[in-house]
């Protein structure tokens, strides 16, 4: 079946904010009640596009050749897993094959394929987000399950909406945004596996840090539910010079993933004031696309003019 509503945020991750799969949103200074399936996708957002060669050597200058040397080969492999499905139409159409159940099969594919690529890499971490709903960061000291946490705190960060308008932002003033638009699916995967590589090789310098929230304010989360806290106010033109993914897990708990030596342990947990649930929510507000999620409307309301 040919999928149409595509995910950028996790649906799994957002039932922790849920009842009965439906969650408290805010979108344009409305908050309202909205099914998971309605949140956080964008129809068609991940339907492949063909690339010509001139795509390809746009995508090997901005993205691959400026991975480390051993990850060029691994990243020219995105570039034939995101266009094999056209490699294999136009050696179909160059046998004279005309078959409506091929055109339907690979059709289908064009529209699926990065949809249930990212169920993959979602399914790979379940089991680390329950144990880090549990406060058990253990895996995070076992290289193999450091490795599939790291990609897939990278790969969440670059599949969204709010970082595909950010790269097409800074592309406009040199002309690029139709090119950027059309290669940003592989760019994002590169991009992914360049920073996720990066945080891995760094690893033993890196901690997960418990984030407790115990006061009578909730955490919220958003359309952009991992972010860069060295990013926080920063414009487009300026460079980001560090790297501290903060990452709300439910209303009670949050994690950060720092380099930030001032924790006592490498395993910390933290007891949040009220001053800071409130400014980690306003990050989540200001890092968001259009849409914020609570587990109620006062949540919501705390931070948004209900119009």
């Amino acid at each position: 079946m040919k999928k149409r509503r595509h995910h950028y945020v996790w649906r799994k991750y957002l039932r922790s904010w849920s009842l009965d799969e439906s969650i408290w949103c805010a979108r344009q200074g409305k908050i309202f009640k909205a099914d998971l399936m309605n949140v956080g996708q964008i129809r068609d957002f991940y339907k492949l596009k063909e690339l010509s060669a001139q795509d390809i050597e746009f995508i090997r200058m901005v993205a691959i050749e400026q991975s480390a040397d051993h990850l060029q080969e691994l990243n020219e492999g995105w570039l034939n897993w995101f266009n094999f499905i056209f490699d294999i139409k136009k050696y179909i159409e160059s046998i004279n094959i005309i078959s409506n159940k091929i055109d339907d099969l690979l059709d289908e594919a064009i529209f699926n394929f990065e949809e249930e690529l990212h169920s993959k890499i979602e399914f790979d971490a379940i089991e680390f987000i329950e144990l880090l709903l549990n406060e058990d960061a253990s895996f995070f000291e076992r290289d193999n399950d450091c490795s599939k946490f790291i990609y897939y705190i990278c790969v969440q960060y670059m599949r969204t909406q709010k970082i595909k308008v950010n790269a097409l932002g800074s592309s406009h003033d040199l002309h690029l945004s139709d090119v950027v638009e059309k290669t940003w699916n592989v760019i994002s995967h590169i991009l992914a596996t360049n920073l996720g590589y990066s945080i891995y090789s760094e690893r033993n310098s890196f901690r997960i840090v418990f984030l407790k929230n115990l006061t009578s304010i909730t955490l919220i989360t958003g359309d952009q539910p991992i972010i860069n806290t060295y990013a926080i106010g920063l414009s487009l033109d300026k460079d980001v010079e560090g790297l501290d993914f903060y990452y709300p897990l439910s209303p009670n708990l949050a994690i950060l993933l720092t380099q930030d030596h001032s924790h006592s342990s490498a395993l910390a947990k933290i007891c949040l004031s009220e001053k800071e649930v409130d400014r980690y929510n306003q990050s989540i507000i200001e890092q968001s696309h259009s849409q914020i999620y609570a587990a109620s409307e006062e949540s919501l309301a705390r931070y948004v003019v209900n119009k």
